[in-house]
């Protein structure tokens, strides 16, 4: 594994973001809108952008340059889009309410019914639901070739009334290059079209994918208020360098919900190749004027030091102009305010891109450093510069060496200027 490039700047999205090159800067994955607005006036400022939020009058009250995003999932019905209220959890998710949503989709949706919208597994009779935890999803699958499926989205993410309450943001939930659910086809007059091979790997479905997101952001760059697209899309290993260019070519932003913590999973599973695979999307996302929010799950909160140092250290290999963290417990235990300490601390900006250095990646930075060791299975130890005083615990560095077991990283900080 080689060096990868520094991020630049480019302005081309509607998605106004601060500058990062010089600061770590937080984001939000959720707020409600019962949230206390004494709270919201004391924490709004720590995030620059709120994936999924309520209240956006009193959020800009407390933050005028927040970017806020009204959720929308990316390719199956909303809430709206079903005859009778959405299940509250598993248990009250039936066959029966399942199977009244399908027929309400053939025959009644918009007085007529769209059977031609619902997307199936190769089958010919299963709706190619999201797989989430081992289970389907009720969210009914539509066919995102379909340019008046698209439209319908538009139009029910309530993309011109959010608009109007304050949102610039949509943000689109699971926009997967893989067909992780293995769509297939649809019926079509009675007759039954193919249009994906129903593998996880499919390159007609990568380019639906690409497609819907140019239409739909198209759409919403189209209002009298544009508004933004960001998408929770993955950066794993299964999608290719330049298929990842492709669908973040067609968005404003790209959230990576798998992080470093592979979706909270723990750090061994965000570790060897995926590792530098991610780092090198992070960074090409960027170059490409598109901004990039990284998620990170861990168990608790604040997390055991080791978990903020991987997760900090190794998305300092990719902070560039347009680069966003979150730190957080998963669903559905997330706190609501998750911004730690760690993030104030001053690195000051890249001298250059990061490099390998004894067997680790380092990248320096003007006040600091960052120290990685993405192998999944050794242990190895670095020399240090002179300069280097603490880490962003405060706790000083002793000796010149520093050990690293597998999938750990370490922030360190200088007593002294590094670069320009």
């Amino acid at each position: 594994m080689g060096c990868v490039g520094d991020a630049v700047t480019v302005t081309r999205s509607l998605l106004q973001m601060p500058d990062s090159w010089d600061k770590t800067v937080g984001y939000l994955d959720w707020a409600s809108s019962d949230v206390p607005e004494a709270e919201i006036q004391a924490n709004a400022s720590n995030y620059s952008f709120v994936w999924s939020g309520g209240q956006p009058s009193v959020f800009r009250t407390a933050n005028a340059s927040i970017n806020l995003g009204s959720y929308m999932p990316g390719f199956y019905d909303d809430h709206n889009g079903r005859p009778e209220a959405f299940p509250e959890g598993p248990s009250q998710d039936t066959p029966e309410r399942r199977e009244r949503t399908l027929r309400w989709w053939n025959t009644e949706v918009d007085g007529v019914g769209h059977p031609d919208w619902v997307l199936y597994q190769c089958d010919g009779t299963t709706p190619a639901y999201y797989v989430e935890d081992g289970r389907t999803l009720p969210n009914m699958p539509l066919d995102i070739t379909n340019p008046s499926v698209i439209d319908w989205q538009f139009r029910s993410a309530g993309a011109i009334r959010d608009g109007d309450l304050g949102f610039n943001v949509v943000s689109a939930d699971v926009v997967f290059l893989m067909n992780i659910q293995h769509a297939c086809g649809i019926h079509r007059d009675g007759q039954w079209v193919q249009l994906f091979d129903g593998r996880e790997s499919d390159p007609a479905y990568k380019s639906a994918v690409v497609g819907w997101a140019q239409r739909f952001r198209a759409s919403l760059h189209g209002l009298p208020v544009p508004r933004a697209l960001v998408a929770n899309s993955s950066l794993d290993v299964s999608n290719s360098d330049e298929e990842i260019a492709r669908l973040s070519a067609q968005l404003d932003g790209v959230l990576d919900e798998q992080g470093f913590t592979g979706f909270g999973g723990g750090r061994i599973f965000a570790s060897g190749e995926s590792w530098f695979h991610k780092v090198r999307s992070m960074i090409a996302i960027q170059n490409q004027g598109v901004s990039l929010f990284s998620a990170n799950y861990v168990s608790t909160l604040p997390p055991p030091p080791e978990d903020v140092e991987w997760i900090l250290g190794s998305f300092l290999m990719a902070r560039g102009h347009a680069a966003y963290i979150l730190i957080n417990r998963s669903y559905p235990g997330n706190a609501l305010w998750p911004h730690l300490p760690q993030y104030d601390e001053d690195v000051g900006h890249p001298c250059a891109p990061m490099r390998l250095y004894q067997n680790v990646y380092v990248r320096d930075y003007s006040k600091g450093m960052s120290v990685v060791n993405p192998s999944s299975t050794d242990t190895f130890t670095v020399t240090l510069p002179p300069e280097i005083l603490r880490d962003v615990y405060g706790r000083p560095i002793e000796g010149n060496e520093l050990t690293l077991p597998p999938a750990t990283g370490k922030v360190l900080l200088s007593q002294s200027s590094r670069c320009p």
